[in-house]
């Protein structure tokens, strides 16, 4: 289950159907999405802003996100983390 932002409770899941409908902000992989685009939007106004996003991005990975899947999106965000860690290397290098 995933909890909703607003709430902070968990967000239900149909009974009759296998769709879950929730907040895509409740979403960790959506959350470090956004926090390492708005951190690029940040390095050069702010590299200390960016640093601060790209940490919190960072402190969300935990192990292989959506290990138990089988597609091509885990992948595609597996990616991000490398370019997250790159990211903050070059906010650290300023």
């Amino acid at each position: 289950m995933v909890s909703s932002p607003a709430s902070g409770q968990p967000s239900a899941i149909a009974p009759t159907t296998d769709t879950l409908r929730l907040d895509p902000r409740a979403v960790d992989a959506v959350q470090l999405a956004e926090a390492v685009e708005q951190a690029r939007e940040l390095i050069e106004a702010s590299p200390p802003e960016a640093a601060q996003r790209l940490r919190a991005a960072l402190a969300l990975w935990r192990g292989h996100p959506y290990a138990d899947v089988s597609a091509s999106f885990p992948l595609e965000l597996e990616a991000q983390r490398p370019e997250a860690i790159q990211a903050m290397l070059d906010v650290n290098v300023r």
